[in-house]
């Protein structure tokens, strides 16, 4: 299953893969999921397109989801010192405004226990255009 407010991403996925699509906003799940319960939740690429406030009413209503044992993954940019100009101007010209460091998303994520935090490059070619970040969260 898989929420997303653009509509073409949404008609890439039902053309392509397996699975229940949903144009909609994921800040409004209870609007799609009813009673759904998850073993994982993946949560690729949102979180710097939204605000503090809008993350944590995210992670707020998520765990509700989420199965007794179930994790929840979060896989995104991240800002950290040793990003170089190209680095910088490609976060600065994405289209998510909120770019975070690792103390920034520990916070947003405090109401849940880390499992495991790594970074990892995208690259092309030799050149490495940004660096993300993986979290591994459960319910306490």
């Amino acid at each position: 299953m898989g929420i997303d407010n653009n509509a073409r991403y949404i008609g890439y996925a039902r053309k392509n893969l397996r699975g229940d699509f949903i144009l909609g906003d994921i800040l409004k799940l209870d609007r799609y999921l009813n009673s759904s319960r998850f073993d994982y939740i993946i949560i690729n690429g949102v979180l710097h397109h939204l605000e503090d406030a809008s993350v944590a009413m995210l992670m707020k209503s998520i765990g509700a989801y989420l199965n007794r044992d179930g994790t929840i993954i979060v896989i995104d940019h991240i800002y950290n010192e040793r990003l170089n100009y190209v680095n910088k101007l490609l976060l600065k010209y994405d289209r998510g405004s909120f770019s975070r460091t690792e103390v920034s998303y520990r916070t947003l994520f405090e109401g849940f226990a880390i499992l495991s935090y790594k970074e990892f490059f995208i690259r092309a070619g030799p050149l490495v255009l940004w660096t993300q970040c993986r979290f591994l969260l459960r319910k306490p």
